[in-house]
């Protein structure tokens, strides 16, 4: 089972972080959810919770997309 060997801030903001695996899987997701969702160095990661993570992440941003563009009108 995969371990979160790293999590690094992405970018000037740190909105964004990137969560490196023991397996060589690396991929990013906003910093919120992974503070929602419990990730620190050395936890154990299962693909289904990961795909979760993923989505969920995907979701959060759609969210906030769809709420800048509301707040233009």
């Amino acid at each position: 089972m995969p371990r979160v060997t790293s999590i690094t801030p992405q970018g000037r903001t740190g909105s964004k972080v990137v969560v490196a695996l023991n397996d060589g899987d690396s991929f990013t997701l906003s910093a919120r959810v992974a503070l929602d969702w419990g990730l620190f160095q050395g936890r154990e990661l299962p693909e289904e919770e990961r795909s979760e993570l993923l989505l969920k992440d995907r979701y959060t941003q759609g969210m906030a997309n769809a709420l800048r563009l509301l707040g233009y009108r």
